[in-house]
């Protein structure tokens, strides 16, 4: 059975819920949209998502495979550069590289910088709490998460601008159902961009070395172990891509969920020790990372369905979240949800890297918002979403509010 029910249009970007629904009802296992296999249930994808015949590996390739030969010297670029990136290994090469990446998104590392990010966060709030109104995304849940992910791996605050440029086209291809060359063009142009920008980043390093993962990096090759100068800027620019454009959307997501459901907005200001578990809610209930996909090495069986070798899957993430098997009323927002074993940064090898930094980031950036700016509600009309099969957010959010509790309060 095929999913005509999810036609791609405006409306399906703003409200992906009730298509979702019907995929769990029906249960489709191949898709007019992607054009692949499909799992959407939530036992099918942890399945799916846990079985090491499903794989990242060859998968750009895969995705590429069907277009014109008269593009291969791009095609062959790309997976040039996704061949360095973490995210297309398998162990054990995945479990080495994670290693290399890892001590600075440990929970304990992450848990350091909070001061750091609470003082940006004020900060940002601090330059439009007495205007009455402002665009969430493009003066705070867009900044914010740049900054921190900038500072952590090591470029400059004064370098944002372009990183953002960068960052937006690096998801172009991702967040298509389908490669095609444009989307392909701006893969290339984001990579490129970055490598030719942190050739220099990675010599200001080497004559003077900081605490951010660059440095890190540079250390453990300096021992003759860890990643080549391209794999370094490969992975570093995964990182700050990734690292900025999630964050930024889960922020966006989040509040706009809470403003939507003022009974749940009064609730965490009464009670703001929820905080952590309406991080976990909101990751479960407008999930960010919508779709994700793996490439069959091997015939799998799921759910009674036979994958066969070499045919690409769409786990659609953001399905069983609201899986009514796994989650009892699926639509309704309760910050106090327990258990909540959502899939919000996937599960199994691939599971987020940067999952304790984009948990603390939103905790602070949502407590800050609903402290700060009393009385929050959406303004200037019809919400515009991004349009991205992938990553879902806001292109923008512009809300109305009163000034709260400065800072220290």
């Amino acid at each position: 059975m095929s999913d005509p029910y999810l036609p791609l249009t405006a409306h399906t970007f703003a409200d992906p819920y009730p298509g979702y629904q019907r995929l769990l009802a029906y249960d489709p296992h191949r898709s007019d949209v992607f054009g692949t296999r499909i799992l959407s249930r939530y036992a099918d994808v942890i399945a799916g998502l846990k079985d090491n015949r499903l794989t990242t590996r060859n998968l750009m390739a895969a995705r590429l495979a069907h277009l014109p030969p008269d593009h291969d010297l791009l095609v062959k670029a790309v997976l040039e550069q996704a061949a360095m990136v973490m995210a297309s290994h398998e162990p054990p090469d995945h479990t080495k590289k994670r290693a290399f990446l890892s001590p600075r998104f440990m929970r304990a590392a992450v848990e350091k910088l909070e001061p750091w990010i609470q003082s940006l966060a004020d900060h940002l709030i601090d330059q439009v709490v007495s205007s009455g109104e402002i665009d969430v995304i493009r003066d705070f849940a867009g900044p914010l998460p740049l900054l921190v992910i900038s500072g952590v791996v090591g470029v400059p605050k004064e370098d944002s601008p372009l990183m953002k440029h960068l960052a937006d086209e690096s998801i172009e291809l991702s967040g298509r159902p389908r490669a095609d060359i444009a989307s392909l063009e701006a893969q290339f142009h984001s990579a490129h961009g970055f490598y030719e920008y942190a050739q220099g980043l990675l010599e200001h390093h080497r004559a003077d070395r900081r605490d951010d993962l660059i440095s890190d990096l540079l250390a453990l090759q300096d021992r003759g172990t860890g990643f080549g100068d391209r794999e370094i800027i490969a992975n570093a620019w995964m990182i700050v891509g990734a690292g900025h454009e999630t964050t930024t959307k889960l922020i966006g997501n989040g509040l706009l969920a809470l403003i939507r459901h003022p009974d749940q907005m009064r609730r965490l200001l009464d009670s703001p020790d929820l905080i952590e578990s309406a991080v976990e809610e909101l990751l479960r209930y407008d999930a960010v990372v919508q779709t994700t996909v793996r490439l069959a090495r091997k015939d799998v069986e799921i759910a009674d369905r036979q994958i066969r070798a070499g045919e690409m899957v769409h786990f659609i993430l953001g399905a069983p979240n609201r899986d009514p098997a796994q989650f009892p009323d699926p639509d309704r927002l309760d910050i106090a949800r327990s258990p909540n074993r959502h899939l919000g940064f996937g599960i199994g090898t691939h599971f987020c890297l940067g999952a304790h930094l984009a948990r603390l980031e939103t905790r602070i950036a949502i407590g800050t918002l609903v402290r700060r700016l009393s009385d929050l509600r959406a303004s200037g009309g019809e919400l515009a979403w991004n349009g991205n099969l992938t990553f879902r957010g806001l292109n923008s959010l512009h809300v109305e509010f009163r000034p709260g509790a400065p800072v220290g309060h």
